[in-house]
């Protein structure tokens, strides 16, 4: 996740920034703070970085504004993330640089009774806390990937937290909308978390959401604090989903209780529940780590596209059929007060749909071959396709 200059304006230093122009080029990233002593704009592509926050107070240009218009120019050339002016000689930018700035989403500030030093000791921390966050989610991967063995797992569990011991849970927490906000929101929460934790568990910024993997060496009662944690924190229901993992006994396994997290808010999305655990998701504990599988999406495919071309035809209701059919577990009485049809209506169109989809309904396959598709269609549906 990068760092940007919207970033920065959060910081305490930088509280006090007034924003001349540029204002849609505050997600431009920032990767350097620097103080600039030399406005000679003949040298700054050779001197100034991409991705820097240039500061200055243009003492050179004081007596000289029109001088600005080329070092601004030079920044953007340089491909500077933004600049500030200290007014401590000029008061302003003039209107041809504003124009300037606006023109090329450059954003340009003005500050006065701020020590500069503040100002780049606070990005330059908050660069580094971001760099820290990219190594724990590239941590995170680590841990996850199929291909790492147990003794490398507990050596990258150290890593995020030297406190880990054997027995823990994860829980996974992400914001229920894809909204523009979601992040800042995402962010907000892991700042007001951090600190509530105890120090045996970490919280860990992962895939527009939340890690929280608790070390159970005080049993069950660490459950019951990060509980009234995520209270504290305003991690509400309304707001988020929450994923469970089961408890293990051994930090080699932290890959399959990440993962068991991250599964169970998916179908806490999928059923648009507050929160899931792993262990009351019966079969979709593997159906929803298949449902990105290509064999699996093959699978379903080529049950589901018979049906929606039956439908298309005959202006049908057989996937709808279907799908209500697997709802119930299998209830035709219930499918039918569903779909508000008789029953001898829905017998009709199962015998239908199982002639369509070429397999035999009185077969000891025949039910759990269509409910595996339509399970599998519902949540590629809701995963990939709203």
């Amino acid at each position: 996740m990068a760092f940007t200059v919207q970033d920065a304006l959060q910081l305490n230093a930088l509280n006090k920034f007034v924003l001349v122009a540029g204002r849609k080029g505050l997600s431009r990233s920032v990767l350097y703070p620097s103080i600039l002593d030399h406005e000679d704009s003949s040298i700054i592509k050779e001197t100034v970085l991409p991705g820097e926050f240039v500061i200055s107070n243009l003492l050179v240009m004081k007596d000289s504004p029109e001088m600005v218009f080329d070092f601004v120019q030079s920044l953007i050339y340089a491909k500077a993330a933004c600049f500030a002016l200290k007014t401590i000689y000029l008061s302003n930018f003039p209107a041809d640089v504003i124009s300037l700035a606006e023109k090329n989403d450059f954003p340009l500030f003005l500050f006065n009774d701020i020590y500069v030093e503040d100002i780049i000791i606070d990005i330059d921390r908050a660069l580094h806390a971001n760099n820290y966050e990219k190594l724990l989610q590239a941590t995170i991967k680590k841990i996850i990937d199929s291909n790492t063995d147990e003794l490398k797992r507990r050596e990258l569990a150290s890593e995020i937290n030297r406190c880990f011991i054997g027995k823990h849970v994860v829980y996974y927490v992400k914001s229920r909308e894809n909204v523009d906000d979601a992040t800042d929101r995402t962010n907000h929460k892991y700042n007001l978390l951090f600190p509530l934790l105890p120090d045996a568990s970490r919280v860990v910024k992962y895939d527009s959401g939340l890690l929280l993997i608790l070390s159970l060496e005080q049993g069950d009662a660490v459950v019951n604090t990060v509980e009234s944690a995520l209270t504290r924190a305003g991690i509400t229901e309304k707001e988020f989903y929450v994923g469970i993992s089961d408890t293990r006994d051994e930090i080699e396994d932290l890959d399959r209780t990440i993962l068991e997290s991250i599964f169970a808010y998916r179908f806490a999305q999928f059923e648009d529940t507050p929160r899931i655990r792993y262990t009351d998701m019966g079969i979709y504990c593997l159906l929803v780590p298949l449902v990105s599988d290509t064999w699996a999406h093959f699978f379903y495919k080529e049950t589901t596209d018979r049906l929606i071309e039956y439908d298309k035809v005959f202006h049908s209701d057989l996937l709808k059929t279907a799908i209500e059919y697997v709802k119930t577990g299998g209830n035709i009485s219930q499918t039918a007060d569903s779909l508000f049809q008789h029953m001898n209506t829905v017998r009709y169109r199962l015998r239908k749909i199982y002639q369509v989809i070429g397999i035999d309904k009185d077969s000891t396959m025949g039910y759990d071959t269509l409910s595996i598709a339509i399970r599998l269609y519902l949540l590629d549906k809701t995963f990939f396709h709203n």
